[in-house]
């Protein structure tokens, strides 16, 4: 594992009180309190030292004004799954576990190279991220008082009336604010007309993966469908091919939108014959907003835009609904069509990159 000299990182333990701290280099370690006061000292000591990468685990509302004040200091902040860290801190032989080890092992993992920033959130984005966690606290609440009502006695479970009235009121004030937060920012009210273009994606899936997807319109098709969790990964090890399974990094929009083959009903319509005095029409190409599994785009892509890499680049758009193909059609060695063709009818809707 090679790194910068010029880079000094620090590993943070974040925890509801305490900020335990590691500066790998200068093998320093210290304690803070997780308060206003402690993470301006936090953040003079780092400048101090000369640390440059601030490495932490996204704990909630815990992390959220530590990242805000580094990242306002000039530091470069990483925020990394807790999983992986877990994962390289036991990779390396590292079993113990405690709030000190954790800073190291963070320290230890902010050395790789390819780690891209992660940038705090702003605006109406936060807004909507804690409106979101309000409402679905609210909805849990909810349905955990209606299951106990069912199983009492109907004079008792009358009495919280009042609070399941309440609980509704407060639900649909929550909706209310997030498209009101939604309206009041032009980049998120353009993702969430996108979003709601597909069939079967309404206000709620698309104010939930506004807000835990935001790296939607920055991924290629294949890198969202990862992250959100409907891409299937292989388990082959020599001779041995193991089922496929699918997992994501983000658990929230994969519980809203459980993605399945786009029915007939919403199939385009066969396309009429062409004549001599119709133009042919251009295939629209793929928004970069959403996985490919999830639909295609309605805009084309100019031939004058190009990206730095020399590539077209692509722009957002609505969604269309995928041509139908037959299984009879589907294109030979192709992973996917295998997958989906071996659980589906015997006609099926392929997205029109694969057909």
């Amino acid at each position: 594992m090679t790194h910068s000299p010029s880079i000094v990182v620090a590993g943070i333990d974040v925890g509801k009180s305490k900020l335990d701290v590691h500066i790998l280099d200068r093998d320093l370690d210290r304690q803070f309190d997780n308060t206003k006061t402690g993470r301006r000292a936090l953040r003079n000591w780092l400048l101090k030292h000369g640390v440059s990468r601030a490495v932490f685990e996204p704990t909630g509302r815990y992390h959220r004004n530590l990242h805000q004040g580094l990242a306002d200091a000039g530091l470069e902040t990483v925020l990394i799954n807790p999983l992986r860290s877990r994962r390289f801190a036991e990779a390396i032989g590292q079993l113990a576990k405690n709030d000190r080890v954790d800073a190291s092992m963070l320290a230890r993992f902010g050395l790789f190279p390819d780690l891209e920033t992660t940038p705090p959130r702003q605006g109406n984005l936060r807004l909507l991220s804690d409106l979101l966690a309000l409402r679905r606290k609210l909805v849990e609440q909810l349905g955990a008082l209606r299951k106990l009502c069912a199983e009492l006695d109907p004079e008792a479970a009358a009495c919280p009336s009042t609070t399941l009235d309440a609980l509704k009121t407060d639900i649909a004030d929550c909706d209310r604010r997030m498209r009101a937060c939604i309206a009041a920012d032009a980049a998120l009210s353009r993702r969430d007309a996108i979003i709601q273009s597909i069939p079967g994606f309404g206000p709620l899936n698309a104010a939930c993966l506004c807000a835990d997807m935001p790296e939607l319109g920055s991924l290629g098709r294949r890198q969202a469908a990862s992250l959100l969790g409907l891409a299937p990964f292989d388990r082959d090890s020599g001779q041995h091919r193991g089922g496929r399974s699918i997992r994501g990094a983000a658990p929230s929009p994969a519980i809203c939108s459980t993605w399945r083959p786009c029915p007939r009903s919403v199939a385009s319509p066969p396309p009429e014959p062409a004549t001599s005095a119709s133009p042919p029409t251009a295939s629209p190409t793929r928004s970069p907003l959403l996985p490919s599994c999830v639909g295609s785009s309605a805009c084309s892509t100019p031939s004058s835009a190009k990206t730095a890499s020399g590539r077209p680049s692509r722009q957002l758009g609505p969604w269309r609904p995928p041509r139908e193909t037959t299984l009879d059609q589907r294109p030979a060695n192709r992973r996917y069509g295998e997958n989906i063709a071996s659980r589906s009818p015997s006609v099926i809707t392929f997205p029109p990159h694969v057909a």
